[in-house]
């Protein structure tokens, strides 16, 4: 039984997590290691380390397990304190997701401190009352949960207020309320209990598209995203659908100068900035949020347009490749910057004058999809053809792909076989169906051997310029030199599929299974069969050959074998 651990304990926002506790969760397997929570030392949030089991033996119950962080959101369904069932509701207490009487008890103390409750923790009545409260909320026993949760709502405890104002706003024609509502979701909000902010925000969405209320609507959305509200995200997305992009800039920016004003102690936004400047790098940590701050790969975050393009502008006129093309997308796009193409093009030119890969295939697919750009194929497909001959093998795959499917050219499936075969050999994993099987149905079998022979001799010119090849001759030689009769099997299927130190090719997998044969290998017959269509006849006698010398050479055979 083995135990991996995770090699670091890092936050989505790159920040270090601290072991808080272990988790009151049982573990479910004899040998399994316990759970954990950890908690995240610059934005707060927290994380579950859990354990996953592999290999599993049904007879002894062992089984080796690998460690996993999965941060604990509002939607978690245990208790992190009591391990209680969170069904509705999913109460967040301080950034804890919390079952709703533990909620109320931390709470309670919490108000205790603050004077506001006389004694330390609830009696057993007041606990009893509010949890029927709740039950009776869930139950949709609308007049009697308004009736036990208004005494709690009007003392300020925030459950009862979000429940209390959903009860007034869409309860019973006779109970409802709807300023009375708002009022309730206002004070949960100052609270910044996260699911307020999510109906606070729905009530100023309305059917008349007014773009005032849509804005208030988007800066309680994009709060409640940043205090941890998982259906804020998809709120705030459909709400910026209805708004113009200048409105959406003002009502960031308002929300961010609430989140400053109001709540500054769980402002971490400059501490994530300093934290990604630190440890990524001045200019690619700026790079990184700025990307945070557009919802990139971070939903739950404050969305401020207009702080990302300012950080985007800066790394441009430093002359920070990344930040040149991040730029250039969005001023082609105009989602989250005003459309600006003469800029964009320019910008895309310095990037790909410099070799930036990214650079060089965005705007290539512009171009081929139609959209105008200012800058010529030639030059594009000069700058790949410049990357792959200095061994870029990111370059040959793309451009493999490029030929695969026409994009911005004809369809050249010998171009495309060619690099994808020789990216795969260099490290590139290609996506199943493996697109080599699929482009070799458009080859004759005298043309793939023509391109295996192309390939030999690229690899013989540039195989200084790969930087992984001295470690691809290595495997290469060890797999040959195995003194063991099933290797010539093993390395057909190698050479047949193509991987990593193998190309695909059909003559040399001739070869091994031929090898394989001779020594009793029944399935090696039947993998002869299938390569004939890709491999002449003529070449099935001599491929055993070809295997042969590499055996003895310990590397590929020359293009000239």
């Amino acid at each position: 039984m083995k135990i991996i651990d995770t090699p670091k304990e890092v936050c989505r926002c790159r920040g270090q997590l601290s072991f808080i506790k272990d988790a009151p969760y049982q573990a479910k397997a004899k040998f399994v290691p316990q759970d954990q929570i950890w908690q995240c030392r610059i934005c707060s949030r927290y994380y579950l380390k859990s354990w996953r089991s592999a290999n599993i033996d049904y007879y002894t119950e062992e089984a080796d397990y690998d460690a996993f962080f999965d941060e604990i959101t509002a939607d978690h369904h245990l208790c992190i304190l009591c391990n209680g069932t969170r069904e509705q509701g999913f109460p967040v207490f301080s950034g804890q997701p919390v079952c709703k009487k533990c909620y109320f008890s931390l709470e309670w103390s919490e108000r205790h401190k603050s004077g506001l409750e006389k004694t330390p923790e609830p009696t057993g009545s007041e606990l009893t009352e509010f949890l029927d409260g709740e039950y009776a909320f869930e139950s949709k026993l609308s007049i009697r949960s308004a009736e036990l949760l208004r005494p709690f709502a009007e003392r300020g405890f925030s459950l009862a207020e979000i429940h209390l104002g959903e009860l007034l706003e869409t309860g019973p024609e006779g109970l409802r309320d709807r300023p009375a509502a708002v009022e309730y979701y206002q004070k949960a909000v100052n609270k910044c209990v996260p699911r307020a902010f999510y109906l606070l925000g729905r009530t100023f969405q309305t059917d008349d598209n007014s773009s005032d209320k849509l804005k208030n609507a988007y800066k309680f959305f994009n709060l409640g995203a940043y205090f941890g509200d998982t259906a804020c995200p998809t709120a705030r997305e459909k709400t910026a659908a209805r708004l113009s992009l200048a409105d959406i800039i003002k009502a960031q920016q308002e929300s961010a100068q609430t989140l400053h004003n109001c709540w500054p102690g769980r402002d971490c936004r400059q501490k994530i900035l300093t934290n990604l400047r630190n440890t990524s790098g001045q200019m690619e940590g700026e790079l990184r949020y700025a990307e945070m701050l557009e919802g990139t790969g971070f939903q739950q975050f404050l969305l401020d347009y207009h702080e990302s393009e300012n950080i985007l502008r800066k790394l441009a006129e430093d002359d920070f490749l990344p930040g040149q093309y991040e730029l250039a997308k969005r001023l082609r796009e105009g989602r989250t910057i005003s459309s600006d193409f003469e800029l964009a093009d320019n910008l895309l030119k310095k990037a790909i004058s410099r070799n930036y890969l990214q650079a060089i295939e965005y705007a290539w697919n512009e171009k081929a999809s139609g959209k105008p750009v200012n800058i010529e194929f030639d030059w594009l497909s000069a700058r790949f053809n410049g990357l792959i001959d200095y061994g870029n093998t990111a370059a040959m795959f793309i451009w493999g792909l490029i030929n695969r499917q026409a994009r911005g050219i004809a369809e050249n499936p010998e171009e495309a076989w060619k690099w994808l075969n020789i990216a795969q050999f260099s490290g590139i994993r290609l996506a199943a169906p493996n697109p080599l099987e699929y482009l070799e149905t458009r080859i004759t079998a005298d043309k793939c051997h023509r391109l295996f022979k192309d390939i030999l001799r690229w690899l013989e010119l540039h195989h200084a310029r790969l930087a992984k090849w001295s470690q691809l001759q290595s495997l290469f030689r060890s797999r040959l030199t195995e003194n063991r009769p099933e290797k010539w099997y093993e390395l057909g299927i190698l050479f047949k599929t193509g991987a990593e130190g193998f190309l695909r090719a059909p003559v040399l997998a001739c070869g091994c299974f031929k090898l394989a044969a001779i020594n009793g290998n029944a399935q090696a017959i039947k993998e002869i069969e299938s390569l004939k269509r890709l491999v002449p006849e003529w070449l099935i006698d001599k491929s055993q050959h070809a295997a042969l010398l590499m055996e003895k050479t310990g590397r590929l055979p020359s293009s000239e074998d």
